[in-house]
C-alpha cells in the first residue's frame, strides 16, 4: 500500500473516531489543564470588575516542610528545600493566599500570570453546591430531600425516585456509573467526552440502595446542575452569571465547557474555567459565610449546612455536599490533577492552588499545615 493511500486512510479512521466519544478519547487522550481548549464552550460575563487588594509578604522558612512531600526516593525531591521550590517542582501554575479579603502571596509559574484562564476539573462540583443553596434559599428547590424526579423527569428506571438532591450531593446515590478515569469503557469517558448529555442521563439505573454508600460519582453533579436548571427555568450558566459572577464583581469573565453547540449542556462535574484569583473570590464569599462587599450572595444557612459535619480524624478528610472537610474544619474544593481552593475559618484564610498535576505532594495535608503556619 502506497503512503498515499495509507495516509487516506488514516485521516478517515481519525475523522471517524473524531465523531464520537471513543475517538476524541484517543485523540485527546488523558485529561490535562489545557482541556477546557477542546470542548464547546460558553461565556459567563462579569459586571464592574473589583480587584482584590494586595498586601504581599515573603514566604517564611516554615511555609516549607518535607513532612507531605510524596515518594521520597525520587531525585526530584532531593534539592527541595524552600517554598519556592516546593511550587516550582510540584508544577504549579498558581498558588495563591488571600488573609481576610486581601492577597497576601501570589505565584505564577512561568508563561502564566494573573489572566491566565486554569480549568476547574472537579472543583466546580463544589460551585454547584453553592449555586443548589442559592435555589434553594430562593424557593426554586423546596428541599434537597426532595427526589431528583421532581426535577428531571425524564428516567426510564422508576427506582430513580428514590434518589434525593441530598443523595446526589453527599454522592450516596447508588447509581450505575464508574467513575474509572482509565478504563475506556467506564461512563466517565462517555460523559467527559461525549455529546447529548441529557439523552445520556435518561438511562441511568439505580444498582444500590440510595443513602448507604458513599461512591464518588461525576453525574451527581451533572443530575444536580440540570436540577437547578429545569427548577428555576434559567440556564445554568445564566445562574452563574447572575448569582456569583457577577454579585462577587469578578475580576475577569469565564466559560463553562458544554456537551455540544446543540444542546449547550454544561459539564457540571467540571466545565468551569476561570482565573486564580476569581477562585479565589469563591473562596473568599465562603469565608465570610456567604457574603461578598456587605451583600449576601449565598445564604448563611446553607454554608452552615455545609459546614455541620463531623470532623474527621487529624490527617483525614470528610465528604459532605460536593465539599470536602478536614480535622480543622477547612473546606476543600478539590480538582483533577490537583487543583485547590482552601477555606480556613481558624486563620481566615483562602488559599487557592492550581497546577499542571498533583506533583507527588498530599496537598489536603499541606494547606492544612499552610493555614496553621501563616
Amino acid at each position: 500500500m502506497n503512503i498515499l493511500k495509507k495516509g487516506i486512510i488514516l485521516s478517515a479512521i481519525a475523522l471517524t473516531l473524531n465523531s464520537c466519544y471513543m475517538g476524541r478519547m484517543v485523540v485527546y487522550n488523558v485529561a490535562d489543564v489545557n482541556d477546557y481548549k477542546k470542548f464547546s464552550q460558553i461565556p459567563i460575563h462579569t459586571k464592574d470588575p473589583q480587584p482584590l487588594k494586595v498586601n504581599y509578604i515573603s514566604p517564611s522558612d516554615n511555609w516549607f516542610s518535607r513532612d507531605f512531600l510524596m515518594k521520597k526516593e525520587k531525585n526530584k525531591f532531593k534539592n527541595i528545600n524552600t517554598f519556592n521550590d516546593l511550587l516550582q517542582v510540584s508544577k504549579t501554575n498558581a498558588f495563591l493566599i488571600l488573609k481576610n479579603d486581601t492577597i497576601i502571596y501570589e505565584y505564577y509559574a512561568p508563561g502564566y500570570d494573573a489572566s491566565s484562564i486554569h480549568t476547574s476539573f472537579s472543583a466546580n462540583k463544589s460551585v454547584i453546591a453553592l449555586l443548589l443553596g442559592i435555589a434553594l434559599d430562593e424557593g426554586y428547590i423546596a428541599s434537597i430531600d426532595d427526589p431528583i424526579t421532581k426535577y428531571i423527569n425524564c428516567f426510564e428506571d422508576i427506582n430513580m425516585n428514590k434518589v434525593t438532591l441530598r443523595h446526589l450531593l453527599d454522592m450516596k446515590s447508588g447509581l450505575k456509573f464508574d467513575e474509572n478515569y482509565f478504563n475506556p469503557f467506564a461512563e466517565i469517558g462517555r460523559y467527559y467526552y461525549g455529546k447529548n448529555l441529557r439523552g445520556k442521563i435518561c438511562k441511568l439505573k439505580l444498582i444500590n440502595e440510595p443513602g448507604e454508600e458513599y461512591n464518588y460519582q461525576s453525574v451527581n453533579t451533572l443530575l444536580l446542575g440540570l436540577a437547578i436548571e429545569n427548577a428555576t427555568g434559567i440556564p445554568l450558566y445564566k445562574y452563574y452569571e447572575d448569582k456569583l459572577w457577577q454579585p462577587l464583581h469578578m475580576e475577569y469573565d469565564a466559560t463553562l465547557n458544554v456537551d455540544d453547540k446543540k444542546n449547550l449542556t454544561v459539564k457540571a462535574f467540571c466545565g468551569l474555567n476561570a482565573r486564580a484569583r476569581d477562585y479565589a473570590k469563591i473562596g473568599l464569599v465562603c469565608l465570610n459565610k456567604g457574603k461578598y462587599m456587605n451583600n449576601q450572595v449565598i445564604p448563611e444557612a446553607w454554608i452552615n449546612e455545609i459546614l455541620d459535619v463531623k470532623l474527621p480524624p487529624e490527617g483525614e478528610v470528610s465528604y459532605h455536599h460536593h465539599w470536602r472537610v478536614d480535622s480543622d474544619g477547612n473546606l476543600m474544593a478539590v480538582g483533577l490533577l490537583g487543583q485547590y481552593i482552601c477555606v480556613s475559618y481558624k486563620k481566615d484564610l483562602v488559599i487557592v492552588r492550581l497546577g499542571a498535576k498533583e506533583g507527588d505532594i498530599n496537598w489536603k495535608g499541606y494547606l492544612n499545615y499552610l493555614a496553621n503556619v501563616i
